[in-house]
């Protein structure tokens, strides 16, 4: 088996012009086409799941839609926070002497390590705050119990 990848690897290697721009173009199809594929499988996973559980689907599908653009709603705040932490990260690892990317500069790869922990303390400090407000959580409760009184209305 090995030898047989090795192979591979040499066609691949020697016997394959490497096409930049096509390659890209397929792997950026491939990619999209991947999360077509996801959220229909997610989607009929859903509706498998309401008829086993005795719901119907026209009934539960709405139901959940409207629970995921709640719970989407009350976590903005959580994302705008992360985000906000991420884009201090692209900002600040460009005052890195020399910029990234780091190509083994122990220099740049501290100073890049040091931004990279603030802001993994940043991301942990907004899921904290995001965790510990009571009204985020009470809207959270709030969409699970809407998302229930509408799955029991449909039976």
């Amino acid at each position: 088996m090995r030898k047989l990848g090795l192979v591979i690897a040499g066609i691949c290697l020697l016997g394959v012009p490497y096409v930049a721009n096509a390659d890209l173009d397929c792997k950026n199809a491939a990619i999209a086409q991947k999360k077509v594929c996801k959220a229909e499988c997610i989607d009929e996973f859903h509706t498998a799941k309401f008829v086993c559980r005795g719901i119907n689907p026209v009934c539960g599908n709405p139901c959940l839609a409207g629970k995921i653009s709640c719970v989407q709603n009350v976590r903005a705040s959580l994302e705008s926070c992360v985000d906000g932490c991420q884009a201090d990260l692209a900002a600040n690892k460009l005052t890195c002497v020399p910029p990234p990317p780091c190509n083994g500069d122990p220099a740049c790869d501290a100073c890049v390590d040091a931004f990279q922990v603030q802001a993994f303390i940043c991301r942990d400090n907004c899921r904290e705050a995001f965790n510990l407000d009571p009204a985020k959580q009470a809207a959270l409760a709030l969409c699970r119990s809407t998302f229930k009184a509408c799955i029991q209305a449909c039976n």
